[in-house]
């Protein structure tokens, strides 16, 4: 198709000009250099069963590597774990509680800001410890255990021991809300 043709031609111009020796970089900055779009390579565009497919286009060729979304995480100890919470109050809940007690198995609790938890759990193996595994703790809902599944997924591909912390969220639903009186009716 033309949008083969101008890709491929792109691509012949930037080996044919050193890009061969260039340094790796994150896909978003070659894909922009190649292509003007920082999201085409991310996109495969041009066809992602034909022209990006291994042997052909790919981050060897291009000299891309694919990096994982940072994410926020408090140290709160010394040890092989991490601790993932789906959003703000767990965050600052636990990474409290636990940097207040030595005696837990945690590195650290991270962030793992909602539906983009399972694309930060990569990050996992840039922290300054050697991780072994990853408790995740997030919403009761449908969402929220989609995105358990999602990362105990990508976490165990990573190698990790992976499981949701289902500790906590038995102790979630053992607390018994507090009683308030009804609305007053006009």
């Amino acid at each position: 198709s033309v949008q083969q043709a101008d890709l491929l031609s792109r691509v012949n111009r930037w080996l044919r000009d050193g890009g061969a020796d260039r340094p790796i970089v994150p896909a978003e900055e070659r894909s922009i250099e190649l292509f003007d779009d920082e999201k085409a390579i991310a996109k495969r565009i041009g066809g992602a069963t034909t022209l990006w497919t291994a042997g052909r286009l790919g981050p060897d060729l291009l000299r891309y590597e694919n990096v994982p979304m940072p994410f926020p995480y408090r140290q709160v100890g010394n040890g092989d774990r991490v601790l993932m919470v789906e959003n703000t109050a767990a965050f600052r809940s636990c990474s409290r509680l636990l940097a207040s007690d030595s005696d837990h198995p945690y590195f650290a609790v991270a962030f793992g800001q909602g539906a983009w938890a399972p694309k930060t759990v990569p990050s996992v193996v840039e922290l300054p410890a050697a991780i072994t595994a990853l408790d995740y703790w997030g919403d009761l809902d449908p969402n929220g255990l989609a995105i358990t599944r999602d990362v105990l997924e990508v976490a165990r591909k990573l190698g990790l021991v992976a499981r949701a912390h289902s500790e906590l969220w038995r102790m979630t639903l053992a607390e018994r809300p507090v009683p308030h009186a009804s609305a007053p009716r006009s």
